[in-house]
């Protein structure tokens, strides 16, 4: 099996990357995983929009109840528009 398809594999439905394929995702093998395959130029083969949003959410507290990440995406937010 190819790195590439074997690091797919590691995608789970939110879009992150899990430590292996069926587990959940997490930040540190989404990067881990997404710099792998940018060092071998296939990261194209991950869903990307999906990996996107997922990693927004995470840093937006979506995932989270960090008062201090909500507090700092809705700041930005505000003063994206």
């Amino acid at each position: 099996m190819s790195t590439a398809l074997y690091h797919h594999l590691f995608q789970t439905y939110e879009g992150g990357l899990g430590g292996e394929p069926g587990n959940e995702a997490h930040g540190g093998y989404t990067f881990c995983g997404l710099a792998a395959m940018a060092l071998i130029a296939r990261e194209r083969e991950l869903d990307l929009p999906a990996l996107v949003r997922w990693a927004v959410q995470v840093s937006c507290g979506m995932m989270s109840s960090l008062y201090t990440k909500n507090y700092v995406c809705q700041l930005n937010h505000t003063h994206a528009q």
